[in-house]
């Protein structure tokens, strides 16, 4: 059975959520209307500038770099998050079982059943986990215990959660994934 080991840290959650925002469909959208955000407050501030409004100008730069950061707030709130938790830079050790996904820590020891994860999405260098609407898990292919585990985890979580996705090169050969 594939086993993980993951240390909780900012930097971890950082990246599961760099995977969580990267396999959305919606985020080229997000994306599209900040830069027409941008665009649009940066031409208001033209505008502005040129009309003699300093105030208004200043108020449209104001926007415009709230646009420009908007999605750096989550990120950042996440991640103090992590620097607040009990778990922060604990080893989290996982067993993916026919039953579940075994979760160990030195505060916690729990079985998550299959049928807890709505879907799955693989990338070429690990796996994000879908417990619900929007809780996942990241496990990296670099935190199974060895290079093999990674097909292995791969087909256990073909043959176990329903909705599959594919960002990049999956980290196993087996082919294409249904959503």
């Amino acid at each position: 059975m594939p086993k993980a080991t993951i240390k909780l840290t900012p930097e971890h959650v950082a990246t599961a959520l760099a995977r969580y925002n990267r396999q959305s469909p919606a985020g080229l959208a997000v994306l599209a209307l900040k830069a027409i955000g941008i665009v649009l407050f940066g031409l208001l501030a033209l505008f502005a500038l040129a009309g003699g409004r300093l105030l208004h100008m200043g108020f449209y730069v104001a926007l415009g770099v709230i646009v420009l950061f908007i999605d750096r707030t989550g990120s950042w709130r996440l991640q103090r998050s992590v620097e607040e938790s009990p778990y922060r830079d604990k080893d989290i050790e996982m067993e993916f079982t026919g039953d579940g996904v075994h979760i160990r820590s030195e505060l916690d020891d729990k079985t998550i059943e299959w049928n807890a994860f709505a879907r799955v999405v693989h990338f070429p260098d690990g796996f994000l986990l879908f417990e619900g609407p929007s809780k996942c898990h990241w496990i990296p292919v670099s935190s199974l215990a060895g290079p093999q585990q990674a097909g292995e985890l791969a087909a256990l979580l073909r043959e176990k959660i329903p909705l599959h996705r594919t960002v990049g090169s999956a980290p196993d050969p087996a082919g294409s994934l249904r959503e």
